[in-house]
């Protein structure tokens, strides 16, 4: 499997920078309280996909609303950064990951934490065996399942997030909070 999740690197990449940006916007709903007591974990860059620059259209769909954006991500041997903007220009957020430390700066139409947006991408981008080993460390409860195209995300039996891949880009499914972000890659760069 780690064979076909490389074929899928690029696209997988594209739609890790959307599905950052799609967190953001889907936050601006009530969702229940129990889901918000679940925070994602974030990932180590052990394993993290080759480095590149990813340019994506993200859409988020949280009842009848939708919201489009564009992403720009640069993921590195030790760091992912992402800015995400409006159709107008705004800035929606800019955040930083080094593998230990959190920096965001975070629009007010952001109702999502930061981290919960770096934690998506990197569900969508690192390679299945990474994402095990990293959410085993984290609890028992967590439980990663894939069955190309489909990669799931479990915590406690219940399910959190389901990724959908396509050649189009990436369908993103957060269960608990009830939106959906469909990632389209524009364009991929190596490093």
């Amino acid at each position: 499997m780690s064979g076909s999740i490389k074929k899928l690197n690029g696209s997988i990449a594209y739609i890790a920078s959307a599905l950052i940006l799609a967190v953001c916007v889907s936050g601006c709903g009530v969702f229940p309280a129990k889901s918000q007591s679940i925070e994602l974990p974030l990932l180590t860059f052990e394993h993290n996909p080759q480095s590149q620059l990813i340019k994506q259209s993200v859409t988020v769909q949280y009842n009848d609303r939708a919201l489009t954006f564009l992403v720009l991500s640069r993921i590195s041997a030790d760091s992912l950064k992402t800015i995400a903007i409006l159709p107008t220009g705004q800035q929606l957020y800019s955040l930083e990951y080094d593998g230990r430390e959190l920096q965001a700066d975070v629009s007010e139409l952001m109702k999502v934490k930061p981290g919960e947006i770096i934690a998506m991408q990197q569900f969508v981008l690192w390679p299945l065996e990474s994402i095990e080993q990293e959410f085993g460390k984290k609890s028992d409860d967590w439980v990663v399942k894939e069955a190309l195209p489909v990669r799931e995300l479990f915590y406690a039996d219940h399910l959190v997030l389901t990724a959908t891949y396509s050649t189009y880009g990436v369908e993103i499914r957060h269960h608990l909070k009830h939106y959906t972000m469909l990632i389209k890659s524009l364009e991929s760069q190596p490093l």
